[in-house]
């Protein structure tokens, strides 16, 4: 027993052509709100990502401030330390400065 389909009328046609329209309207609707979901996604991975850029720049900043006192710091302890020998054996240092230029012209020379 073969059966036979039959021809569909013209109100079928047009509520399966409605049926198709109002399926294609919703998925319109669903990609449309996926594409502003992935948007949000993106935008508060952005967002996260250079806040946690911020974080670290301000952390990097403040510890190279640091290091960078420090180290003026112990600059003035060393400039303080060369000063007390120079006045306390001013003969020596003269000698010690002599010595180092002699050097340093022979090295300049070559």
């Amino acid at each position: 027993m073969a059966t036979t389909a039959r021809p569909k009328t013209a109100a079928e046609g047009e509520k399966d052509s409605a049926a198709l329209e109002e399926q294609l309207a919703r998925i319109k609707s669903d990609i449309s709100e996926l594409a502003s979901t992935l948007a949000s996604l993106s935008s508060k991975r952005v967002r996260g990502a250079r806040d946690h850029a911020d974080r670290r720049l301000h952390d990097v900043t403040g510890a190279g401030e640091e290091a960078l006192e420090e180290l003026r710091r112990q600059l003035r302890m060393i400039e303080r330390d060369v000063e007390a020998r120079v006045r306390d054996k001013p003969l020596q240092t003269l000698g010690i400065a002599a010595g180092v230029g002699f050097l340093l012209a022979l090295i300049m020379r070559r």
